[in-house]
């Protein structure tokens, strides 16, 4: 198994705090690649609606005046 199908796989049945820290460390790594950019990793609800919409509401807020 290549290096890169065991990593996959690691993801595939990691929990949710290693899954976490590798959400971290992925966009750790991305802001050292592009430091230019924002990258954030996004969790919107799906069933309510309202808190979907008002969760956008607030990151849009934050993005515009960062």
């Amino acid at each position: 198994m290549s290096d890169l199908q065991t990593l996959l796989s690691a993801i595939e049945q990691a929990d949710c705090y290693t899954l976490t820290q590798i959400v971290q460390s992925v966009i750790a790594r991305c802001h050292e690649l592009f430091p230019d950019e924002d990258v954030f990793f996004l969790s919107l609800p799906v069933h309510d609606q309202e808190d979907r919409r008002y969760t956008l509401e607030q990151l849009t807020e934050q993005l515009m005046h960062h």
